[in-house]
């Protein structure tokens, strides 16, 4: 049986991409949060998901140019964070994780969607469809 296939645009392609990207970076986001209020000692959280999504947006998905040593420095730290997490994960640790999340976005190509607080800059409503 042959499965009909179309190409798709590049318009379509980074909304795939960004779509990607958001639905991955989101257990990054709610991690460093979770590390920026409740931390409970001696707990052990898996996170070699996380590793691996930054090792792969570290060394497959970096955009040229200037940006690209604090992106690829971002990342190193991000992936630094969380070898060590949640035992060391510190409020001020994941404050600065937060800073270092906003780089990687950026160097992503996207707009960073949080206040420095954690909070939503923008919530757009579901549409019905």
């Amino acid at each position: 049986m042959q499965m009909a296939t179309k190409e798709i645009g590049a318009d379509e392609a980074f909304g795939l991409l960004k779509g990607w990207f958001n639905n991955k970076i989101a257990v990054v986001v709610f991690r460093i949060q979770y590390a920026r209020v409740y931390i409970k000692k001696g707990q052990h959280i898996d996170v070699r998901e996380q590793l691996i999504f930054l090792h792969d947006i570290q060394h497959h998905f970096s955009r040229r140019g200037t940006d690209q040593k604090a992106y690829y420095a971002a990342t190193k730290w991000l992936k630094a964070f969380f070898r060590v997490y949640p035992s060391k994960a510190t409020p001020e640790r994941a404050k600065k994780a937060w800073q270092m999340l906003k780089i990687v976005y950026e160097g992503f190509g996207l707009k960073f969607p949080f206040g420095d607080d954690g909070s939503r800059k923008e919530v757009k409503p579901l549409k019905a469809e």
